[in-house]
């Protein structure tokens, strides 16, 4: 995808630009990361509030 060695690290660090073949796994990921720290942060901040 990137035609070249790239390091698995500077893939996950964001060092590098997505392929454009990536964008739609990227998207999905992005989606799925805010749902879940939003569902986190409404069960467990809440509970911690009371």
């Amino acid at each position: 995808f990137y035609g070249q060695d790239i390091r698995a690290s500077a893939i996950l660090n964001g060092d590098v630009e997505p392929p454009p073949e990536a964008y739609d796994l990227y998207t999905i990921l992005q989606d799925y990361t805010e749902k879940y720290t939003t569902d986190w942060q409404n069960k467990y901040m809440h509970a911690s509030n009371k």
